[in-house]
């Protein structure tokens, strides 16, 4: 709750309540978690969650599969399949479009893969109590665009700074 004081690891922190925490709550329901602690900066816990969870997501994908960022920008949710084995067992599948080699690529996904690429998925999903896609990606994401890509572009244009 907005305005709300509350202690974490023997420290002190109120959540802002400022006019546009108000206003980003009516329009969007659920405002960004904005805290302010003892020593007074606004602290974005949204925004470093969000960034924490990419910081995971990205490097996890591309050291379990072995694809190149390029190809970690272009995965959609078209490149998550499944093989049924005659004995009936499913085995999850990563299919990487032509880059590089003018191929298409197939990777068997791991347990550890396929937990990374869940958990993207089940963050860029919506539900029905919270918001589809991150804040940063939302905000760098055209119409149509998938919202991995636009938030590799996001990084990608923020390293390039």
């Amino acid at each position: 709750m907005l305005g709300e004081t509350f202690e974490h690891d023997k420290h002190s922190y109120r959540r802002t309540d400022s006019d546009r925490d108000r206003t980003w709550a009516k329009s969007q329901g659920e405002p960004p978690v904005r805290v302010t602690d003892e020593d007074g900066p606004v602290l974005n816990v949204t925004l470093i969650e969000d960034t924490a969870f990419w910081e995971w997501a990205g490097p996890e994908i591309l050291r379990q599969s072995g694809i190149r960022v390029e190809e970690l920008c272009e995965l959609t949710h078209l490149s998550i399949r499944q093989y049924r084995r005659p004995n009936n067992e499913v085995i999850a599948l990563l299919v990487i479009a032509p880059s590089k080699s003018k191929r298409e690529r197939v990777i068997p996904m791991s347990a550890d893969l396929f937990h990374a690429v869940a958990q993207i998925i089940r963050r860029l999903t919506p539900t029905a109590d919270r918001s589809a896609c991150s804040t940063a990606t939302t905000r760098t994401r055209r119409p149509g665009q998938s919202p991995c890509r636009s938030s590799c572009n996001a990084r990608t244009a923020r390293s390039d700074q």
